[in-house]
């Protein structure tokens, strides 16, 4: 295929297999939440989410299809990344957990170095 095209990719690729395994699967798994029109996503295991998020965006097709699916990729961890307390805070309400807390998480500090990482390929890379 297109070697421009490829290193997007190959860059989206390189940056997601270096995030903790917990963000990753918890893109997945919201990804697929997102866009999905196929309700059997919606309890997806974390190695089917893993699986199904690799096949998605290393599947060969057209130029166009592979640029528009990793479009829909970065729009949606956008969202994610943007919006990740609301999401978290929504996800607490249905379960009934407080989202008030008097002690900052690590996963937080975690969280911000992912989407730190994520604004850094975007501005790099996938714009």
């Amino acid at each position: 295929m297109n070697s421009r095209l490829d290193n997007p990719t190959a860059a989206f690729l390189s940056w997601f297999a270096t995030i903790p395994m917990l963000h990753r699967q918890s893109l997945e798994r919201l990804f697929f939440l997102f866009t999905t029109t196929n309700s059997a996503d919606f309890s997806l295991s974390p190695a089917g989410a893993l699986e199904r998020f690799n096949h998605y965006i290393t599947a060969p097709d057209f130029t166009l299809r592979r640029i528009a699916r990793l479009v829909m990729i970065c729009s949606v961890f956008d969202l994610i990344m943007d919006n990740r307390e609301r999401i978290e805070n929504a996800g607490n309400e249905l379960t009934g957990v407080s989202g008030t807390r008097n002690v900052l998480a690590l996963s937080d500090r975690q969280w911000e170095k992912t989407v730190g990482s994520w604004q850094s390929l975007r501005g790099r890379v996938l714009s």
